[in-house]
C-alpha cells in the first residue's frame, strides 16, 4: 500500500485496510509518498524486497501517482497498481509517459469517449456550443459536472413553480433510479441516504498514451 501522509491519504488508507480485512488480507508493506515528490526510488526498492504482487495507491493526488508509475517502470516493478477514484484522471496517464500499462483505477463516471447514449449526447451538445474542442481530452470530472446538471434540472422540473429549500430537498429525496443514459449508474436518494449511487467502473491505463 502506498499513500500520502496527509488527511486524504490517511482516510483512504483506513478505508482500504477495512476492506482488505473483510477479505482476510493484510498489506505486506506500507510506504508513504507525499505531495510534491519527484522521486520514489527508495519506496519502490523496499516494495520490491517485500515480494508483493499488487499495489493499492491510496490518496487522490494525480501528480504523485504519475511519479510512482514512472519510477515503477524505471526500476522494474512490473505489477498492477490499483488507484482510488481521484487518481482515475487523464493527467495521470499523460504524466506517466507510457508507464501506465499496469495501472487500474475506479471512477463512478464514464469517460468522454465511452460508448453510451448519455455520453454520446453529452459530446454532441458540448461540441455544438463549443465546436472544435474534441481535444484536449475531457476527463471524468467533466462527466461528473454534466450529471450534476442533469440531476439539478430534473429536480427543478419536479419541484414546479413553488420552489423553496424544503421543497427542493423533498424532491431530491424522492428521486429513485434516475437514468443518466450510461454517464454513471442509476441515481437514487432518500431521507436516510444522500449518496446518489454506488456503482463504479474500472479503467485501465494504456502504454504509449
Amino acid at each position: 500500500m502506498v499513500y500520502p501522509d496527509n488527511e486524504t491519504g490517511k482516510v483512504d488508507r483506513s478505508a482500504a485496510l477495512e476492506v482488505l480485512k473483510s477479505y482476510k488480507l493484510v498489506p505486506v508493506s506500507e510506504e508513504v509518498l507525499n505531495p510534491g515528490a519527484l522521486d520514489a526510488s527508495s519506496q519502490i526498492m523496499r516494495l520490491k524486497k517485500g515480494g508483493i504482487s499488487h499495489i493499492i495507491f491510496c490518496g487522490g493526488i494525480p501528480q504523485i501517482a504519475a511519479v510512482f508509475l514512472r519510477e515503477s517502470k524505471k526500476y522494474g516493478l512490473n505489477i498492477p497498481v490499483l488507484g482510488s477514484w481521484a487518481t482515475c484522471a487523464e493527467e495521470v496517464i499523460r504524466l506517466a509517459r507510457g508507464a501506465a500499462k499496469r495501472f487500474y483505477a475506479v471512477n463512478h463516471m464514464s469517460s468522454w469517449y465511452d460508448d453510451e447514449p448519455g455520453v454520446a449526447k453529452m459530446r454532441k451538445i458540448t461540441l455544438k456550443y463549443d465546436p472544435g474542442t474534441e481535444k484536449p481530452y475531457r476527463g471524468n470530472i467533466y462527466t461528473h459536472g454534466w450529471v450534476l446538471g442533469l440531476v439539478t434540472v430534473e429536480s427543478l422540473k419536479r419541484a414546479g413553480r413553488v420552489l423553496d429549500r424544503e421543497t427542493y430537498i423533498n424532491v431530491l429525496e424522492g428521486i429513485k433510479n434516475f437514468d443518466t443514459g450510461g454517464l454513471c449508474g442509476p441515481i437514487s436518494y432518500s431521507t436516510t441516504s444522500h449518496e446518489g449511487g454506488n456503482t463504479w467502473k474500472i479503467f485501465k491505463g494504456r502504454a504509449g498514451y
